[in-house]
């Protein structure tokens, strides 16, 4: 619901068109965990608004054989060089580890990024 919201939030109040798409067969997860990954998209939303120059993105759960996939992906001028160090690319890859998950980005000059978080959902 919390997701929900910041969507609605971001369509309303920034350039950037944002979509949200959440699994039929959403799992229950622990307090900590939704807090983490609220927070990840969070970090990963305000990346989007800050350095890609978008003008979609989406934010996508995904449940298949008890992994939790989080994707979240825009329509930007991509990642070049050495831009993925700053605090905030700290903060999510620590929040990842806390949830003993994997993290992996995918870029391309021009083409936007697609971030995609896996986690377990079996502690």
């Amino acid at each position: 619901m919390a997701l929900e919201q910041l969507v609605r939030k971001l369509n309303k109040n920034t350039p950037v068109t944002f979509s949200l798409q959440l699994p039929d067969n959403q799992p229950r997860v622990s307090s900590k965990t939704a807090f983490e990954l609220y927070s990840i998209c969070l970090e990963l939303v305000n990346n989007i608004l800050k350095h890609a120059q978008a003008t979609e993105a989406s934010i996508k759960f995904n449940v298949e054989n008890e992994k939790l996939q989080l994707t979240v992906m825009d329509n930007g001028k991509g990642i070049s060089g050495n831009s993925v160090s700053g605090q905030g690319t700290r903060n999510i890859d620590e929040r990842v580890k806390s949830l003993k998950g994997q993290w992996g980005i995918k870029s391309k000059e021009d083409n936007g990024v697609e971030n995609e978080i896996i986690i377990s959902l079996i502690q």
